[in-house]
């Protein structure tokens, strides 16, 4: 299995040297494993989740599991220093566990726009009435769809579902020629889902100029690097929490029906209509934690996270539907499923993929 997570410098951070996010006492760090190997070494079993903490002491010890690091300073880009698990140990839920810390729970205090708001306001919105268009940006394995007026990858943008890109083991995913820079706009939005390295990192290593935007997202629990653009966007981050979000009246927020403590399932999906035909992109919220309304009546379905889990039993589409899954190939997850796939075309989609097969070649692709 790949573990990876969100790090930062203990000594530092014991040291109360990390609180302004510097990115040198940040990093992501890899690691491949098993659950039997760990258990075997550190005496480590299931309770390494999704959202806990853990302490790991890395250094060059052939035999023990490899384990990769990334700075922060290098943009997440690279290149990684390939090193070993020394020790591990896990260390809790903060802010959550009382036996923890005082510091830890300080670490998790985020600093960053606290409201809660039931309404974006989009700055300069288009009117209404205008024909929105959605495009899947082919940006390797991870997810981000822009929003456009015309059916043109060089008109107005108002604003962004996720801003992803890949981790950097999956970093040959990414298109070696990528145009996007000058279609960022002045103004507008980035929605993002969830708080996943793979659906914000566009805006902290290829185009900062994302964090310029107003960006709404779900209050989620997160590690210190996610915590860095948190406390980077300030007064940009609004965040959201009501099960349905406004944008226009032809774009709407659902938030998944998931518990809290997971991540994706209790993201936003977006809901776009024109001319009575709606669209549905879902980050990686499975088909069963979206509310029905959500999901009713669709010609448009940006498949949910990347193919993979959460993606089996789709919705049937409302008459012909076009589906797009987000991905790059090859990545060491296994997206997309092709059984998963299968179903979707079985259930009336005409599926198509950023990552391209054999009968068209990889890149963006016109989703509504």
């Amino acid at each position: 299995m790949d573990l990876v997570l969100d790090a930062v410098d203990a000594e530092s951070f014991d040291a109360g040297a990390t609180h302004d996010r510097a990115v040198e006492y940040l990093a992501i760090v890899r690691i491949l494993t098993t659950f039997k190997r760990l258990s075997e070494l550190f005496g480590v079993g299931t309770e390494l989740v999704e959202g806990s903490w853990c302490e790991v002491q890395l250094g060059p010890k052939p035999g023990n599991p490899p384990a990769w690091i990334l700075d922060a300073a290098a943009d997440y880009i690279g290149p990684a220093i390939r090193t070993n698990v020394i020790d591990l140990k896990p260390m809790g839920s903060p802010p959550y566990s009382t036996t923890l810390p005082r510091k830890l729970d300080a670490w998790c205090a985020v600093e960053s726009n606290p409201s809660i708001s039931d309404r974006v306001y989009v700055a300069s919105p288009p009117p209404s009435s205008l024909s929105l268009h959605i495009r899947m940006i082919d940006v390797g394995h991870a997810n981000c769809a822009a929003i456009h007026v015309a059916r043109n990858a060089d008109s107005r943008i108002i604003g962004y579902y996720d801003v992803g890109a890949p981790v950097f083991f999956h970093r040959r995913t990414f298109p070696k020629a990528f145009f996007e820079q000058p279609r960022v706009p002045d103004d507008g939005f980035v929605i993002l889902s969830h708080w996943d390295f793979d659906h914000y990192a566009l805006a902290v290593t290829r185009l900062k100029s994302l964090q310029e935007l107003q960006w709404y997202a779900p209050n989620q629990s997160v590690g210190p690097n996610a915590a860095r653009l948190r406390t980077q966007l300030g007064v940009r981050l609004h965040f959201i929490d009501a099960m349905q979000v406004p944008i226009l009246s032809n774009l709407r927020l659902w938030k998944g029906r998931g518990p809290t403590s997971d991540r994706n399932n209790s993201g936003y999906v977006l809901r776009a209509t024109r001319r009575r035909r709606s669209a549905l992109l879902t980050g990686d919220v499975s088909y069963e934690a979206i509310a029905s309304a959500a999901k009713s009546r669709l010609n448009a379905l940006g498949i949910t996270h990347h193919g993979g889990n959460g993606s089996a039993n789709p919705p049937p589409p409302h008459g012909e539907g076009h589906a797009i899954v987000s991905y790059g190939s090859p990545n060491r997850y296994g997206h997309p499923s092709e059984l998963h796939l299968r179903t979707h075309e079985a259930a009336g989609w005409k599926v198509r993929r950023t990552a391209g097969d054999s009968l068209f070649a990889r890149g963006d692709v016109w989703l509504f």
